[in-house]
């Protein structure tokens, strides 16, 4: 910790290089779990990427709507805070984080297919 007592107020750089889940689940908090869910899945993850390999499975992002469809629960804001660091009933294959992490390498373009052959 850089100060010894936790993290002090840190910036979203200084948040990842320590992992500081303070960070993480208080933007978390901030942003509504369907508007977490939505961004989550549009970088990435916890969806299939299509790539061609064999038995590629789906992890998972949840969201109240599945929450409501899988349990017939409600979602609690807990939840939300839970998810922003990973954990709860979050599910991502290597696959969906190596998209995850090109995506915002390429500034936010996801590939969604594998290039044609005129692009390679």
């Amino acid at each position: 910790m850089p100060n010894g007592r936790g993290h002090g107020t840190i910036d979203l750089r200084q948040a990842i290089e320590h992992s500081c889940n303070v960070y993480f689940y208080t933007v978390g908090n901030m942003v509504a779990s369907t508007r977490f869910h939505k961004w989550a899945t549009l970088l990435g993850l916890g969806e299939k990427t299509g790539i061609d390999l064999p038995g590629e499975t789906q992890g998972l992002v949840p969201s109240p709507e599945w929450k409501r469809e899988r349990f017939k629960e409600k979602w609690y804001a807990g939840e939300t805070i839970s998810v922003s660091i990973g954990q709860g009933a979050v599910s991502i294959t290597p696959v969906s984080e190596a998209v995850y992490i090109s995506t915002l390498a390429n500034g936010g373009t996801r590939r969604h297919s594998p290039p044609a052959e005129s692009d390679r």
